[in-house]
């Protein structure tokens, strides 16, 4: 029986060079072209004649006649050519079907917070940082409400919370545990900043906040413990979100009442993001990604979208969904989250739509991803997602129509593509799938 040469493993270091060499062809090693396609397969560690016997049955060695060299020399190039095309290509293939798997078999394992409150009949998660540390809200509709916070499955409660605007308001946290909570409605309202035990009172009511504290809100940037007016104020400005790189955003509605996106660069550079339609920017990622909704003049129906700088610097609005839609949260992954499906019309937050997840420019329902058994009998709205992809929001419980609960969304592992297991997916995980499929296929 001939021997194939690709009797064995073909470690993927080895095969790694194959492929650069395949590629790459004019660096050739010192002892000849012929050797070095035979050392391709394998390394020189394997004897020559194993490998001549399994392209075409022939052999030789160093006596051999130059014409049985120059065949057996055609002979590897042309099966080296098939094994490059048919690499590339099945490769290209793997990778559609390695995405497409993904989404398929994207899987979430999802938690509903339990409030240790009898007397509460809603709450709601609005926030979640890397640390898996989430805060919220619950309390009885109309009458109180209070915020929390969910870490290590323990509940803490941080105390009266109030509600201005909407649910995405407070309480706010980030990676280091920062909590800020909205206290106060009346004015420009009050905010406390919970940080390593200690509460500081800020004279403004907060929207976002960043991994250096900063925290922002109405007009107002609340840094290195001095509270800081921001330009264009008292001008129906609201400030919703702040990145690691002191970039803000929100809306701005001036003289006509009509809010627009803006964005707040260097505390003085400041643009209207859509200046041909209005809306409002809800959150910012450290890319500088934003996102929120936008609606035109005369058809005041929402959209979720996407703002970016092109390659000339200029912010262009991308629409992520067709129906009524707001998007709350975008992560540094570029993955946004939000409730889409809106009814009534104009409720950002509603009691009737679904929890949505885009990314990749597709639209995902989330609640595809509800087994038979959950507690929920629908995810409404996901407010926020952490830069490991898990979600928070708020749904309504099995079998009680019009309940509000929090929930927490957290990916199910899949198999990754870094075959080679060095943390990074690169030209080895090629070689390494490559090596794989030789493997599969001698047996």
């Amino acid at each position: 029986m001939t021997k194939s040469p690709f009797d064995g493993k073909i470690k993927s270091k080895e095969l790694g060079g194959l492929f650069m060499r395949i590629f790459y062809p004019t660096k050739m090693e010192p002892h000849g072209p012929s050797l070095w396609y035979l050392h391709l397969f394998g390394g020189i560690r394997r004897s020559i004649p194993s490998y001549a016997q399994g392209f075409g049955g022939l052999s030789f060695s160093h006596s051999s006649t130059a014409k049985s060299r120059g065949l057996l020399r055609r002979r590897i190039k042309e099966r080296l050519r098939e094994c490059a095309f048919f690499t590339v290509i099945g490769l290209a293939l793997a990778g559609a079907v390695r995405e497409a798997k993904a989404q398929e078999n994207l899987k979430y394992e999802i938690t509903k917070i339990v409030i240790p409150d009898p007397n509460a009949n809603f709450s709601g998660a609005t926030h979640i940082n890397d640390y898996g540390e989430v805060v919220g809200f619950y309390g009885k509709k109309e009458l109180w409400r209070k915020a929390f916070l969910y870490k290590n499955e323990i509940i803490k409660d941080l105390g009266k919370s109030t509600l201005y605007y909407d649910f995405k308001t407070t309480p706010i946290i980030n990676d280091l545990g920062d909590v800020v909570v909205n206290k106060e409605a009346s004015g420009y309202g009050r905010s406390s900043i919970y940080s390593l035990g200690k509460t500081t009172d800020i004279n403004f009511w907060s929207r976002g906040i960043n991994n250096k504290g900063e925290v922002v809100g109405f007009f107002y940037l609340y840094s290195g413990g001095q509270t800081i007016e921001l330009i264009h104020s008292y001008e129906g400005t609201m400030y919703n979100s702040i990145n690691d790189y002191t970039q803000i955003v929100g809306s701005w509605s001036g003289i006509t009442g009509a809010h627009h996106a803006v964005i707040l660069e260097n505390r003085v550079d400041w643009t209207i993001l859509s200046p041909d339609r209005f809306g409002e920017a809800l959150d910012i990622n450290n890319n500088g990604k934003t996102v929120g909704y936008f609606y035109f003049y005369g058809f005041p129906t929402p959209f979720a979208c996407l703002w970016e700088k092109d390659l000339q610097n200029k912010w262009l609005v991308r629409q992520l969904d067709t129906v009524k839609s707001t998007a709350w949260a975008i992560n540094d992954n570029g993955q946004v989250v939000g409730c889409s499906n809106i009814a009534p019309l104009n409720d950002l937050l509603p009691e009737n739509a679904d929890a949505t997840l885009y990314q990749d420019g597709k639209k995902i329902n989330l609640n595809d991803f509800l087994p038979e058994s959950s507690e929920f009998e629908r995810l409404i709205c996901a407010l926020d997602i952490n830069n490991k992809g898990q979600i928070v929001g708020y749904g309504e419980g099995r079998n009680e129509p019009g309940s509000q609960y929090a929930f927490v969304m957290t990916p199910i592992p899949q198999p990754s593509a870094d075959l080679y297991e060095d943390g990074i997916v690169d030209f080895k995980d090629l070689a390494e799938f490559a090596s794989q499929w030789l493997e599969s296929n001698q047996r």
